[in-house]
């Protein structure tokens, strides 16, 4: 296997940006493609071949992984706010407001005021709902693994939260792992590109003709634990709040769908049930009748322990959470795909980046990411959230 900084075989690179952040020259910078991916490139002129962008790329001879056993848990926080303040059952929270208190430092994920994925450092809990929810965009780097470095060189104990790749390119950009050094990975489907989700911003815009002032991936007010995509709008001084089930919305579709992810991701080094993190969280769907005294209407999480700091993460927060052991063969069957084997790309997913690049994301909307049941989709979105929340109860309970 050969790095894409070896070849220009897109699918061997996933924008982590280790080679960006170890290059003691400074002379290589993520670039986006025509599609908004990030790619690195590098300064010839400057280069002065030592070699410490191969070692670090996930692409390279040497980066295999030896296998660990791994133990599944469900369960969600008894912090009901907490909970539902958080994609599935609120899990990471728990865990990150534990790891705070005891003097640690958390990095993750956010989406700021422009409506931009980044990576975000908290080292005090009242900040800590910044990082909750998901966020189904690619977050850039952006010099995040030298902070991590310089905050474990301070001695301080960090915990880092991000896709399994990224986990897994500070890992090796830091080299020997620290005592003090704790990460989470999520159960990634894939990520689609930041100008993928502004081009999709500027198209909500034009539909409403207003402001987009902020975006939820999985807002629970409504419709509870799903996954519902909810927006404001501010138009002619007055904000109003908009829901739209992940069946409807052309961004969810192509996402879902595995129509806009990046190519790496159809051939995910980390898919399967040992993302390489200590703990890996996600949503615990089609879970089981057995596990019905776990479960909660608010969010149900589906976690793995893959190692003796990811098990001191979680006893860590045991006090906090509902937890129970899960079966390998239940959490593999839970609905998340990729702890099987990564997101398969669509026969049409060229075709769409080739007219997503000449034509803009409306016109891909339109023929490559129409909602397969609209009527239906639109009929039961003026159910009102009572009879929903009636109708889940009772299914639960069949």
């Amino acid at each position: 296997m050969q790095s894409y900084l070896k070849t220009d075989e897109k699918q061997n690179c996933c924008g982590c940006g280790a080679c960006v952040s170890v290059c003691p020259r400074k002379c290589i910078e993520l670039k986006e493609d025509a599609s908004g991916f990030v790619y690195p490139v590098i300064d010839r002129e400057k280069c002065v071949s030592c070699g410490a962008c191969d070692r670090v790329c996930l692409y390279s001879a040497d980066a295999e992984r030896p296998a660990r056993e791994v133990a599944f848990f469900a369960g969600h926080s008894k912090n009901v706010g907490q909970m539902r303040a958080s994609s599935s059952g609120g899990v990471f929270p728990a865990v990150a407001a534990r790891f705070l208190s005891d003097g640690g430092v958390v990095y993750g994920v956010t989406l700021d005021e422009k409506q931009t994925v980044r990576f975000a450092r908290v080292d005090d809990v009242a900040d800590l709902p910044a990082l909750q929810g998901s966020k189904y965009v690619q977050a850039a780097p952006d010099g995040v693994y030298g902070h991590v470095k310089d905050d474990l060189s301070a001695g301080k104990r960090v915990l880092f939260s991000g896709t399994p790749c990224q986990v897994a390119a500070l890992k090796r950009f830091l080299g020997k792992e620290p005592d003090g050094f704790y990460t989470v990975s999520v159960i990634c489907h894939g990520v689609p590109s930041q100008r993928m989700f502004t081009d999709y911003i500027r198209y909500l815009e034009a539909k409403h003709r207003g402001k987009l002032t902020a975006i939820n991936f999985r807002d629970k007010e409504k419709y509870g634990w799903s996954i519902t995509l909810s927006y404001t709008i501010e138009r002619k001084g007055r904000a109003k709040k908009y829901s739209e089930s992940c069946k409807l919305s052309p961004y969810f579709i192509g996402f879902l769908r595995g129509k806009i992810l990046r190519q790496s991701c159809h051939a995910c080094l980390f898919a399967g049930v040992d993302h390489g993190s200590d703990l890996m969280l996600g949503d615990f769907w089609g879970y089981q009748p057995q596990y019905e005294e776990l479960r909660s209407k608010d969010g149900f999480s589906l976690l793995s322990v893959n190692s003796d700091k990811g098990r001191e993460l979680l006893d860590s927060a045991r006090d906090d959470l509902v937890l129970g052991d899960v079966a390998t063969a239940d959490a593999v069957g839970s609905g998340n795909g990729n702890l099987g084997k990564p997101t398969a790309a669509p026969p049409d997913a060229d075709a769409l980046f080739r007219d997503y690049e000449a034509h803009g994301f409306a016109y891909i909307a339109k023929k490559y990411l129409a909602p397969a049941h609209p009527v239906k989709e639109k009929i039961k979105a003026l159910i009102p959230p009572s009879l929903l929340a009636w109708k889940r109860k009772r299914a639960a309970k069949q």
